[in-house]
Parts: structure tokens; sequence; C-alpha cells
């Protein structure tokens, strides 16, 4: 299941993906307490079952913050019941304050899902996806170890939110990626400023089609959950190409 949902402001801070899940952990909240305690206090270091994108309309730097005509926000999640309180929550708010920043709470939208028919899916970032080795490196595409690496990540998210590894390993066929760092911060890094090295554009993946599409709905990438990996299918074929 996939919603956007339509934020009214003028600015927002450099790192606003903290801010989506701000608004998100009140979302889910008021939909269902049980459901904001198991996910946020019962099991912090689990992966969450959604990801989510951001678009800036017509945004300008100033300082430490983005001027914006409106902000979209992607959420996507395989998980029905999370997106039904998620939605029910969102429903109920009119504003939402972060910090020094606060929102409207605009349109909100249920989006259609594009269907993968093959093994083979040509997929664009809608937010970029973050890769790291188990030291905490980040790897880029041209990483010798970069494709092992993202099937461990894979893997391990597979094991917690469905309680299985990936059917096949995931392969990259072909991609057009560039590197984007990111500025973010989070509740545990105390203030400090932190910088993500990820990487955006698109890519051919291979892999079975269950596990592609579950991809396609929770995102695929670290911090997925905090705007992270999000994807979109470009097209479900078997070509050989992203173009």
């Amino acid at each position: 299941m996939r919603i956007s949902v339509d934020l009214k402001t003028s600015k927002i801070p450099l790192s606003y993906r903290m801010m989506v899940v701000s608004l998100i952990k009140e979302a889910v909240r008021k939909g269902d307490e049980r459901l904001y305690e198991r996910l946020y206090y019962s099991s912090l270091s689990q992966p969450k079952p959604y990801t989510f994108s951001v678009y800036l309309s017509n945004f300008k730097k100033e300082g430490d913050t983005f001027l914006v005509d409106y902000v979209t926000v992607t959420i996507s999640s395989s998980d029905t019941i999370f997106m039904v309180h998620l939605l029910n929550g969102l429903q109920q708010m009119d504003k939402h304050f972060y910090q020094d920043s606060d929102f409207q709470v605009g349109k909100i939208q249920v989006l259609k899902e594009r269907s993968i028919i093959s093994n083979r899916v040509v997929f664009t970032t809608l937010s970029p996806f973050l890769v790291e080795n188990e030291k905490g490196k980040p790897l880029l595409i041209t990483d010798d170890e970069f494709e092992k690496e993202l099937n461990s990540i894979v893997n391990r998210q597979f094991i917690s939110l469905y309680g299985r590894s990936l059917y096949q390993p995931i392969k990259i066929i072909a991609h057009r990626l560039k590197k984007q760092v990111i500025q973010e911060t989070n509740s545990g890094a105390k203030g400090q400023v932190l910088f993500f090295t990820a990487q955006k554009g698109q890519l051919l993946l291979e892999g079975n089609i269950k596990d592609l599409h579950l991809l396609y709905q929770d995102g695929m990438s670290l911090r997925k959950s905090q705007g992270f990996g999000t994807l979109e299918v470009i097209r479900s074929d078997d070509s050989n190409s992203c173009k």
C-alpha cells in the first residue's frame, strides 16, 4: 500500500527526514497506541515495516533551512494494517510541529501500486539508498563487495519483517547511479550533524518476483524508515538495461 501526503509550509529544516519521522510516529500514535508502543519502544533496533520519500516543490536553500512552495511525502508499506492505522492517524491531524517548523497536513491520497510481472525490474529511487559494510563504511556500486553487502542488508530486513530470507539473491544487472551525500541527524546524534554517503538513480534488479515486490513496497536500504531506499517501478520485463 502506498499513500501521499501534502504538507503545507513555507520552510523546512535541512535535516527534514527526522521531521517526517516525527509526523509518521505521531500519526501512528493517534491511529493505534499499542502499535505505536510496539514499533517505537518495544523493538527500537528492528526494521520498521515502511519506507518514505520526500518531494520539495521549488525549493531554495537559505541557511539551515529549505524554502519551499509545498512538500509531498510518499509512504509505502507491505503491512496493510500498519498503513490503515497510519492513514487514520493522519486524517485526525491538522497541524504538526517539529522543532522550529510547523506545517498543515493537507491532501492525502492512496496511490496505485505498479505491478511486477517479471524477475527483472527497472527501479528508480524516490529516495537515495544506503549500503554500508559491517564496519559502517559506506559502499558505492563500484565497490567489489557492494552486491554482497546489499544482499546481507536485505536478508536481515526480510528475516525481521517476514520471518524468512530472500528466496534467491538480488542481482544488479545494470545501473545508472550517482553518489549523493545526505545531511541528517537522529535521536542518537545528540544534535550533531551526520553525513550519509548514499546513491540515487536507476537500477535493473533480478530476483524472485515476490522478493522484488516486497522491496518495492518496503524499501531497499539501511535506515529505510528514516527516508532512504524508497523505490518506484519504471518497468518490469526481461530487458538487460536501464534505458
